[in-house]
């Protein structure tokens, strides 16, 4: 069974900020997916992993993370649930599958 947790990583970018990753666990084997979100360490709860409510987009940040664990949790689901064995490495590459995005679809408003 594998396992997906918002965490803080703790390498600093120039501006003193931490990036929040997702990471997935499965068979004591651990890969983390950035969000691309950094915040600083003071505004990051460890316990309820979120972002704490004194920072200013707090509510805005949290929504995106949940939305992203959410993402993260459905697809390691549906790779448990087929029947040949996924690697934490395969299941990263099965989430990060599904971003890409085609632009000859998109229009253009003017």
């Amino acid at each position: 069974m594998a396992t997906v947790k918002a965490v803080l990583r703790k390498k600093n970018n120039p501006e003193g900020q931490y990036p929040i990753a997702i990471r997935i666990t499965k068979d004591r084997k651990s890969t983390y997916l950035g969000t691309g979100q950094y915040i600083e360490e003071k505004y990051w709860d460890e316990k309820n992993r979120c972002v704490r409510k004194s920072h200013p987009n707090a509510s805005i940040s949290n929504n995106f993370i949940i939305t992203k664990v959410a993402e993260a949790n459905k697809k390691t689901l549906e790779a448990e649930s087929s029947t040949d064995y996924q690697t934490v490495n395969s299941i990263k590459k099965r989430i990060r599958q599904n971003k890409k995005v085609d632009f000859s679809r998109l229009q253009i408003c003017t």
